[in-house]
C-alpha cells in the first residue's frame, strides 16, 4: 500500500494545522516536547527518486508528500489543476511556467508563489513523520530534524531507464533529461542561491547505478535510525 496522500487530505490537514498553529505552539510553549523529524528527497531525473521516496515512506510509516504540495498551492492561489499538471510536467522551467500558469490571478507575483511554497512546505514539516520530494523543501526546512536526501545516477544510466520505462529512443530521452536536469538547477538557483548537485546541501547523496530501489531506501531509512531512532526527538 503507498503512503502517498491525496490532496484532499493535505487540504484538510494543513487547514486544521494552520488553525490551531500546532507546531507553532509547540516552539514557543514546550522545550521538551517530541518533533518527530522530516526527509527530503531530491532527485536528478531518471533516478527512481519518486519510487526510493516512496519505499522510505512506507518503511518509516510516514506520509509522502510530492504534487500534493502543488495541488495545494493551486487550489489556495485558486489556479487551475489543469495549469497546475502542466507545471509539474515542465514544459518550460519550473519558474517560468509557475509564473505564466499564475498570470490569470492578477497581482500574483513570484514572490507570492514562493511564500506559498514555503508556508505548505513549513506546516506539512511542521509535524514531521513526512517524506518530502524535491521544491526546494531541503533548504526551505530550518531548525528541526531533518535527514536531507539527494538520488544521483550517470547521464547514460538515466538515459537508458527512461528510454525503458517511457519507450523513448535514447535521444529523446537525453533531451528530456537534460532540459529537466537544466530547470531543476535553475530553480534552485534562482529561488535560493544554491547549486543543486553541492553535496554539503545534503546529509545523504545515493547512487542507484549499481542499487536496487529498495535496497537505496533501506539505506536512507538506515541513516535516518541511525540519527534519529524511532521516536520523535527533542529539539535543542
Amino acid at each position: 500500500m503507498r503512503t502517498r496522500v491525496s490532496s484532499e487530505l493535505v487540504r484538510k490537514q494543513i487547514d486544521i494545522w494552520e488553525r490551531e498553529k500546532l507546531h507553532k505552539k509547540r516552539l514557543e510553549t514546550t522545550e521538551d516536547a517530541p518533533y518527530f523529524p522530516v526527509v527530503t528527497v531530491s532527485r536528478q531525473m531518471g533516478t527512481g527518486g519518486v519510487s526510493i521516496a516512496e519505499f522510505v515512506a512506507k518503511k518509516l510509516n510516514f506520509r509522502l508528500f510530492d504534487r500534493e504540495i502543488i495541488e495545494f498551492i493551486a487550489e489556495r492561489a485558486d489556479i487551475r489543476k489543469s495549469a497546475v499538471e502542466t507545471i509539474d510536467e515542465g514544459v518550460h522551467s519550473i519558474v517560468e511556467e509557475y509564473l505564466h500558469s499564475f498570470m490569470g490571478k492578477e497581482g500574483f507575483s513570484a514572490s507570492e508563489y514562493l511564500r506559498h511554497l514555503t508556508e505548505v512546505i513549513l506546516v506539512t514539516a511542521g509535524h514531521g513523520k513526512t517524506v518530502i520530494i524535491g521544491r526546494g523543501a531541503h533548504l526551505l526546512i530550518k531548525n528541526r530534524p531533518l535527514l536531507r536526501v539527494r538520488i544521483v545516477c550517470p547521464l547514460a544510466t538515466r538515459i537508458r531507464s527512461l528510454a525503458e520505462r517511457e519507450n523513448h529512443t535514447l535521444k529523446k530521452s537525453e533531451e528530456i533529461i537534460k532540459k529537466r536536469d537544466v530547470e531543476r538547477a535553475s530553480f534552485i538557483k534562482k529561488n535560493f542561491q544554491r547549486d543543486i548537485d553541492d553535496a554539503t546541501s545534503y546529509d545523504l547523496v545515493v547512487n542507484t547505478d549499481k542499487i536496487a530501489f529498495e535496497q537505496a531506501a533501506d539505506i536512507i531509512v538506515c541513516a535516518y535510525r541511525n540519527l534519529f531512532g524511532d521516536k520523535g526527538v527533542a529539539l535543542s
